[in-house]
């Protein structure tokens, strides 16, 4: 590989498959310009590593399990100063999406030699031309905005956000809960099981493993057999067996009125609640 605009560049791999990202970080490790290369197995683990490395770059996979590569580069876009991301797929489906997350670049496997040559080139150059070869004064962990909350873990910790009526309906991502309103989402670094405790009486509830929503948010109650699920916003959302009977009961005790829909149809055996 010839050598690059920008000598010593910080690289850091996020693949879920081991031997891809072996392969990945070998290559990376031998190109010449590059200084250093340090692998993450997912989206979480890349983000603990952000919050106490200096990195220029993310090359990483679209399809991460648990929070997907777009997903982290929206997170990593939100850093006052935040490396490079570069895109690694199998096919190019996902790359009108990625450019979106202002992408450097978006590379299809297999890689080849001159193909990574050319992105990495990208990289220093985007590098050369914004100055981030002098950047890494400010510890990545303080470069976070404020709507991506750190609630616990780490060196910088944020007040636990406060739900009010905002909050519709939350889903578990691995280490991190996505928080839904009216209007967007928030990636939030807290367990689940916090947010249940702490906005209980927020009208907040447990419904599966890995959901929660607000009880006044819930429009419908849809049962279908034995199986129940709760449509928020016009998303339909699972209600586990485990939780079933609770939530049921507390939809029931929030709809007195007999002309609300979830006491009405409910009331009727067989009936779809609505």
């Amino acid at each position: 590989m010839k050598p690059l605009p920008v000598a010593g560049l910080r690289v850091l791999v996020v693949v879920a498959a081991a031997g891809e990202r072996d392969a990945l970080v070998g290559v990376l490790a031998g190109a010449e310009g590059v200084g250093q290369v340090r692998a993450a197995v997912d989206a979480a683990d890349a983000l603990r590593m952000l919050d106490g490395a200096e990195v220029d770059a993310v090359f990483v996979d679209v399809d991460l399990p648990g929070l997907d590569g777009l997903d982290l580069a929206r997170v990593i876009g939100r850093f006052v100063t935040a490396p490079l991301v570069v895109f690694v797929a199998d096919s190019a489906a996902r790359a009108a999406e990625a450019f979106e997350v202002a992408a450097v670049d978006y590379m299809v496997r297999p890689l080849g030699a001159g193909r990574l040559a050319e992105s990495l080139t990208r990289v220093a150059r985007h590098c050369r031309d914004r100055g981030a070869e002098t950047a890494g004064e400010q510890r990545p962990g303080r470069r976070r905005v404020a709507d991506v909350a750190v609630v616990g873990g780490g060196h910088h910790r944020q007040p636990l956000p406060q739900p009010g009526s905002a909050v519709r309906w939350i889903e578990a991502q691995r280490d991190y809960v996505r928080m839904h309103t009216a209007t967007g989402s928030k990636l939030v670094n807290i367990a689940m099981s916090t947010l249940e405790t702490a906005w209980a009486e927020a009208g907040v509830v447990r419904i599966h493993r890995s959901y929660a929503v607000q009880l006044a948010a819930v429009s419908e109650l849809r049962r279908t057999g034995k199986s129940y699920s709760v449509v928020v916003d016009g998303r339909e959302l699972p209600v586990s067996r485990r939780y079933a009977h609770q939530v049921r009961q507390q939809l029931m005790n929030g709809a007195p009125d007999p002309r609300n829909p979830l006491a009405r149809q409910d009331a009727r055996p067989g009936a779809t609640a609505a």
